[in-house]
């Protein structure tokens, strides 16, 4: 296993309405973040709704474009990438959003399979697809279209397609928001398993305390500020949390 971090954050500061080459009067949204995380390891984000959260994320993601400091996936800088090198890092994550961002013209199966085209033959990405969906409970449901899924079946499928390719890092944006006590087991257990059985490095931003139970570390953001979660200044705002 390699000893570059799948994930270095180093002083990253990030302010809407940042034009290059000014100055802006607005307080930045991130204030010099640091996090690093590393392969087989599972990190939680929590913090209040509006503190970056997802922005960091996105960021992580080659989702939107560094302003200041720097971020590395895999050992690959993203500030000042093209458009198409941003393409070429966001190949070795894996996405799960808020929302599942299902094609409904598609199966479920098909869906999976979607994140595997070009990368390994039709046969092939159909037997990974059913395993994927397999693993979190969906055998039954490979060849069902999204308008006749539940809403944790579809958010399921989403994360499947997230996990099909074992990605080396892998963003998740609130998974378990909208999922009953048994469809978020299933999907905490498929994150745990991720970073366990083939060390993929997990960053997770949630406000369901379910989550933490799989976390290897707690960070906490709040005012643009990163702490570790346990540290003397994330305390007060982790009590804050609980309430």
């Amino acid at each position: 296993m390699t000893d570059i971090p799948a994930l270095a954050i180093r002083g990253v500061t990030h302010t809407y309405g940042h034009h290059p080459g000014t100055t802006s009067s607005r307080s930045p949204l991130l204030r010099s973040v640091d996090l690093t995380v590393r392969r087989g390891e599972v990190v939680v984000l929590s913090g209040p709704s509006g503190a970056g959260k997802t922005t960091l994320l996105t960021l992580c993601g080659a989702l939107r474009s560094v302003q200041d400091g720097d971020v590395r996936v895999l050992g690959r800088a993203l500030r000042g990438l093209t458009a198409a090198q941003q393409r070429a890092v966001r190949g070795d994550i894996g996405f799960i959003f808020q929302s599942h961002h299902l094609i409904d013209a598609l199966t479920a199966g098909q869906n999976v399979m979607m994140a595997l085209l070009g990368r390994v033959p039709v046969a092939e990405s159909m037997r990974l697809a059913e395993t994927a969906l397999a693993g979190l409970g969906l055998a039954s449901r490979v060849d069902a279209r999204p308008d006749t899924l539940s809403g944790g079946e579809k958010q399921r499928v989403a994360v499947a397609r997230a996990l099909v390719r074992h990605p080396a890092l892998i963003l998740a944006d609130e998974p378990t928001a909208s999922l009953d006590a048994a469809s978020a087991g299933i999907v905490l257990e498929a994150l745990r398993i991720a970073g366990r059985r083939w060390g993929a490095a997990v960053l997770l931003v949630t406000h369901d305390v379910r989550v933490f139970e799989i976390a290897d570390r707690r960070v906490h953001l709040a005012d643009g500020v990163l702490v570790e979660a346990g540290s003397p200044a994330s305390r007060p705002r982790l009590r804050a949390l609980a309430r």
